[in-house]
């Protein structure tokens, strides 16, 4: 099994909070921009504080789908390791009416010490 490395901006967060979306582009050969869309799948229990917009750079096992048209391959890199090389914003959970952060956290935050988030809960 082959291991990439991925550099790109995450683009969705997933809805079952176990991974999100990476956008890797590049310069193609006429100098237009070019890119690829990857999914980065956590191991389990491994929180990961992201937002859409940060730079990303993941680095996992390379799991490829190949769909019945042949154009189209699903990229998958599976118990990725991250590592954000630059933030979109602050890590709050701050209401998006540019008030400031309330005292508590979500009554339900697992995660309530502040210490982490799952992708479930990042805000997008």
């Amino acid at each position: 099994m082959a291991i990439v490395t991925v550099e790109g901006t995450v683009s969705r967060i997933n809805q079952n909070g176990v991974g999100f979306g990476v956008k890797e582009s590049w310069q193609g050969r006429e100098g237009r921009e070019a890119h690829r869309y990857w999914s980065a799948w956590m191991p389990d229990n491994v929180p990961v504080q992201v937002v859409v917009g940060d730079a990303v750079k993941i680095t996992g096992p390379l799991r490829t789908q190949v769909d019945r048209d042949p154009r189209f391959v699903a990229h998958t890199v599976s118990n990725a390791k991250v590592e954000i090389t630059r933030e979109n914003g602050p890590r709050s959970w701050a209401p998006d009416n540019g008030q400031p952060p309330a005292d508590e956290y979500p009554p339900d935050d697992p995660y309530a010490d502040g210490t982490a988030w799952s992708t479930a809960q990042v805000p997008a």
